[in-house]
């Protein structure tokens, strides 16, 4: 079937030939559609908020000997412990809820709140945090009131959920997920809303340019670093690749004559109609006569 994109949880070599290889238990990878910048190694396989490194053969499974080793699995924190790990680089390792017992609940973040027990005039709430939200009082809160949503969460009368692919939330909104402009997407990680708590989040992915078809030039408007600037699959003849989501969001002609087989790439492939390469490595150059090139290779074919 060719090369496919890895799913989460999935990582590939470049130029391996091989198909993708799961992660070690507990680790996940980050998911760009199109764009497998962040799937390439196992070192890509990290460790999700809410999870720490655990391995049952050490001393203590918690804290093995090796916590950076990117072959240790993990593992969702126990009740009383926490990792937040919003950098996804923080720490790999369970941290216990300092002075604090947890929520009656294990929850993807550091949420730690007070026993009941810690003051005699604290009062059981209302009614529970809706899932997800996290306490933005002081940790002898007990109002409900204080209970807002992590960013990348957005708020409905299910509680906080993380928003999908191509959603965001701003933190502490007690909105719902706002979908982004047509044709843009957002990084989802699970558990952790980093990603998706403002419009700026919402990326042009890799194939794909800003495109507003109210411009005299609609694939180059006035303002492309507009986060509420629609994108589009660039058309054929032209690409973009964004590897790091950031290098450009306008299509760009493919050089030299190149052109694409189809729309949403992210290189120029083939030769444009009329043009080929006399061989491999060379520039596409007008057909000769009697030969032609639709469009859909490298090379010039012989009229029948």
């Amino acid at each position: 079937e060719g090369a496919n994109q890895c799913p989460d949880g999935f990582w590939a070599a470049k130029d391996s030939m091989a198909p993708c290889e799961q992660c070690p238990a507990g680790r996940t990878t980050l998911y760009v559609p199109g764009n497998g910048t962040f799937q390439d190694a196992i070192e890509d396989c990290i460790v999700a908020p809410g999870s720490g490194v655990y391995n049952g053969n050490d001393t203590n499974p918690w804290s093995p000997t090796d916590p950076t080793n990117p072959n240790t699995p993990a593992k969702e924190c126990p009740i009383g412990f926490y990792t937040n790990n919003d950098t996804l680089a923080t720490s790999n390792t369970c941290q216990a809820c300092p002075t604090a017992v947890p929520l009656h609940q294990e929850a993807p973040a550091a949420l730690c709140a007070l026993p009941a027990t810690a003051s005699p005039r604290l009062e059981p709430p209302a009614q529970p945090a809706p899932t997800a939200a996290t306490t933005r009082a002081p940790a002898t809160s007990t109002n409900f009131t204080a209970c807002l949503n992590p960013g990348g969460f957005g708020y409905t009368s299910e509680g906080a959920n993380q928003c999908p692919d191509g959603f965001w939330a701003a933190k502490d909104s007690m909105a719902p997920c706002e979908q982004c402009p047509a044709g843009r997407t957002t990084l989802y990680v699970p558990g952790n809303g980093t990603f998706q708590d403002a419009i700026e989040d919402c990326i042009v992915a890799p194939g794909s340019g800003v495109y507003n078809g109210n411009d005299t030039n609609p694939w180059s408007p006035t303002d492309p670093t507009n986060p509420n600037t629609p994108a589009k699959e660039c058309p054929i003849g032209f690409y973009t690749n964004n590897d790091t989501l950031a290098t450009s969001n306008t299509c760009q002609a493919c050089p030299n004559h190149g052109s694409t087989t189809a729309p949403g790439s992210t290189s120029c492939t083939v030769c444009a109609a009329g043009y080929g390469k006399s061989q491999a490595g060379a520039a596409c150059t007008a057909c000769a006569y009697g030969s032609y090139n639709q469009g859909t290779s490298e090379s010039c074919n012989t009229c029948p």
